[in-house]
């Protein structure tokens, strides 16, 4: 099975599960499953901080109209979170660092992974 597939078939055993869990935040089932299918068309990035929360974030670029959500319990519900970096976090020398791209080129660094600050890129000469 090519890398491809294995997605496709992961994504349809767990879009009806997404359905039920936006269901569960929305109220309207149609808007539930249009949320899911919005999120299906966007780059997918998802990491567990240190405080143990899992943040999902649906679309990396500006073009892509970013969703953020957070789960406190495992990934078994999902609630709708500010967007904001935590969810592509890559390990650095005293803490965590994400980058700005593609929308920018500066990167957002935190020490305990949880709370972050944005960096400009240096000027150069």
């Amino acid at each position: 099975m090519d890398p491809q597939q294995h997605v496709r078939q992961v994504y349809a055993a767990s879009a009806a599960r997404l359905v039920a869990q936006m269901y569960a935040v929305t109220g309207d089932y149609a808007e539930a499953q249009d949320v899911v299918q919005e999120a299906s068309e966007r780059t997918i990035r998802a990491a567990v901080r240190p405080d143990g929360v899992l943040a999902v974030q649906a679309g990396i670029s500006a073009g892509e109209d970013p969703l953020m959500f957070a789960s406190s319990d495992g990934g078994a519900t999902l609630r709708p979170a500010p967007l904001g970096p935590g969810a592509d976090p890559r390990p650095v020398p005293g803490g965590y660092a994400q980058s700005g791209w593609p929308d920018s080129e500066g990167a957002w660094l935190s020490a305990d992974g949880v709370t972050w600050a944005w960096l400009d890129p240096p000027e150069l000469p």
